[in-house]
């Protein structure tokens, strides 16, 4: 029998191989060097629009803070045990809505709200503004905690249909579990 979804694993992730690191240092060497001469031979429009991004996020960032601290505000007191109700407990492993949730709540952490209310029915990118390939890589941390295989993920049905917290578990529910 399964432990309690309380005593999930934590992640730990892979220790790098020196290969790894060589081509993650060459790759952030590269795009330095490459942006240093772009401001080099483009000094003015390269200042102009580094200028902008910065002020975009700059106004932008608080913005999108206050929208989800809103958003918590009027969620007030709901918690994981409202948020495993949504789910069928018969045909969905506890352990999967357990990681879903605390793999998104590390997702928000720092935010100005706290904890924040997460529902099944949340559109993950439209909603929480997490792009497809961070979605991915919080897909990666669950399956390792909760000891699922990515390897034949194409042939599950839900492969590409990721769109709301839900589908994110059902995704999850549909993978098969490791050997170990």
């Amino acid at each position: 029998m399964r432990p309690f979804s309380r005593n999930i694993l934590e992640y730990i992730p892979d220790e790098e191989t020196l290969h790894q690191k060589i081509v993650s240092f060459l790759a952030i060497g590269i795009t330095i060097s490459l942006l240093i001469t772009w401001i080099y031979y483009y000094t003015v429009l390269a200042l102009t629009i580094l200028s902008l991004l910065f002020l975009w996020v700059i106004y932008w960032s608080p913005k999108e803070n206050k929208r989800l601290a809103r958003t918590a505000e009027s969620r007030k007191g709901e918690t994981i045990c409202e948020f495993a109700r949504s789910f069928d407990r018969k045909e969905i492993d506890p352990w999967i809505i357990r990681a879903v949730w605390q793999e998104l709540q590390d997702y928000l952490k720092g935010k100005e709200y706290g904890e924040f209310p997460i529902r099944e029915s949340d559109h993950i990118e439209e909603f929480y503004r997490i792009d497809s390939e961070d979605i991915n890589d919080i897909g990666i941390r669950i399956a390792k905690r909760i000891g699922r295989d990515l390897t034949s993920k194409s042939k599950n049905p839900y492969f590409d249909k990721v769109n709301t917290v839900g589908d994110l578990v059902l995704f999850m529910n549909h993978q098969p579990l490791t050997n170990n």
